[in-house]
């Protein structure tokens, strides 16, 4: 017989009860508690797995990529290679989970949004074709039309560049319209047209084509020349005999040979039956300019006072004498001059004055064109023989030596007189002026004429003392009273 378990008495039923339920239920619990973690495990799992799906179903979806499809491009000769394969982007959510025990509370999920590259359908896209560029015709009010000129044998002058070349070949360029380039092609040397190779096989040389004028300055460009001046580079007829202009000298002309000649004397006095030559005067002028810029200039002057021998006159080729000029171009129509005449005498035969002199000349248009009308003025002051009688109003100098014709101790006193000199000429063209002027001694008027237009050629003839005693310094000088008017005259030839 097994053996027998006694209870003891002091066990209440109640208490035994009451321990049997705790330990059957810890007994349930320890071996519950891993199945209800698993569960809850599983709810979060679920629940996180709801909530992604939610959130990506409300996600918006990525734009699908914009294919651009040209027109078809023109043929070229070669096949561009296509493009690499766009990549596409596509989205997806991912959870951040946390660790925590099983008694925690559960935390609230966190969510992000992964890109990542999804490789392209095996259906490229077309790659893109640049757009050609609209040809230089497209414009019609702005195009250049283009053609080729046939030669006289109806061939054209352009040959192939296939053609094979000689040594005796030229380069010749030629703009194509439809490209607008410029190529090159190998002429035959037989085939280069020459006005040499023209001219042997007698061909006619075509017109030069119709060349439209320069038009002209809207201020003329004024030179000196000897007495007369340029214009424009043309010669122009004189503004004055005895009276200088301020001009500097005209860049194209070095040498400018005068005569001048006065009809008689103011003291002399042709006898009855006698002849005028007796009474006659010239000198011969040599002006040489060396030394010319664009505005300035600085030349000579070599002077023979008598080329004849008259009655108690100078001997012939006597009274020779060197003189200077310098003169600048402030504008194209204004110039200044400072010079001498017969400022060193290689003799004392020199009856004429040592003639310094510094003068401004004004040009006023009163035409455009190359020949415009112009009016020239020159004022200034003069020694000596510009000074002379009542015109030596501004005072004496030392004019450097004796034999000075207004000295108070003529010849040997080297003082000499100051005075006013002007002069204003009309000049009608390049041919023809008209002229007065002021020049101490007295008082002179006339006109200049260029007879020969393409020749620097200029002739002047002016008369003096036409006034009678007039200016009255001169009364008692003459061998009338009153004066009788006299006549000098210059002719000039430049080179």
């Amino acid at each position: 017989m097994g053996p027998v378990i006694s209870w003891p008495s002091t066990i209440h039923w109640r208490n035994l009860i009451a321990t049997a339920l705790n330990v059957s239920f810890r007994l349930f619990a320890s071996s519950f508690t891993p199945w209800l973690s698993l569960l809850t495990s599983l709810g979060v799992v679920a629940g996180s797995a709801v909530e992604a799906q939610i959130l990506l179903s409300e996600l918006p979806e990525p734009p699908p990529p914009v294919l651009a499809v040209p027109l078809p491009p023109p043929p070229v000769a070669a096949v561009p290679l296509p493009p690499p394969p766009v990549p596409m982007l596509r989205a997806q959510a991912a959870e951040s989970r946390s660790e925590s025990g099983p008694e925690s509370e559960p935390e609230p999920q966190s969510t992000s949004l992964v890109w990542e590259l999804v490789p392209p359908s095996p259906q490229s896209p077309q790659p893109l074709q640049p757009t050609p560029p609209p040809p230089i015709a497209a414009t019609p009010e702005r195009s250049l039309a283009w053609e080729l000129v046939p030669s006289q044998d109806n061939r054209l002058a352009v040959m192939s560049p296939a053609q094979p070349a000689s040594q005796d070949v030229q380069m010749m360029g030629q703009m194509l319209a439809r490209d607008n380039s410029l190529r090159w092609f190998l002429v035959p040397e037989d085939e280069v047209f020459r006005p040499s190779a023209a001219l042997a096989r007698g061909e006619v040389r075509p017109d030069p084509p119709y060349l439209p004028e320069q038009p002209a300055p809207l201020w003329p460009k004024v030179r000196g020349l000897a007495r007369g001046i340029t214009v424009n580079g043309d010669p122009y007829p004189d503004t004055g005999l005895n009276v200088p202009n301020g001009f500097a000298q005209d860049r194209e002309f070095t040498i400018s040979t005068t005569l001048t000649a006065t009809s008689r004397t103011r003291a002399c006095r042709v006898p009855a039956g006698g002849d005028w030559i007796d009474c006659a005067d010239s000198e011969a002028y040599l002006d040489f300019t060396p030394f010319k810029g664009e505005y300035a200039s600085l030349g000579f002057q070599y002077t023979i006072q008598s080329l004849t021998s008259r009655n108690r006159g100078t001997g012939q080729f006597a009274g020779q004498s060197i003189g200077f000029r310098t003169a600048f171009n402030l504008t194209p129509t204004t110039g200044i001059a400072f010079g001498g005449e017969h400022i060193i005498q290689l003799d004392d035969t020199t009856d004429l004055g040592r003639n310094f002199y510094l003068v401004l000349s004004q040009a006023v248009p009163i035409s455009r064109g190359q020949n415009p009308i112009l009016l020239v003025a020159t004022a200034g002051i003069g020694s000596d023989f510009y000074g002379f009688g009542g015109n030596g109003t501004l005072g004496s100098t030392n004019c450097l030596s004796g034999n000075n014709v207004t000295s108070l101790n003529f010849p040997e006193g080297t003082d000499c007189f100051w005075g006013p000199i002007g002069a204003l000429s009309l000049h009608l063209g390049s041919q023809v002026s008209i002229g007065y002027e002021w020049f101490g001694f007295g008082i002179g008027a006339g006109i200049s004429v260029r007879p020969i237009k393409d020749l620097p050629l200029t002739f002047s003839l002016y008369a003096t003392d036409f006034l009678g005693n007039t200016p009255s310094y001169i009364e008692g000088l003459c061998t009338t009273n009153p004066c009788e008017p006299r006549y000098y005259g210059r002719l000039t030839m430049s080179f």
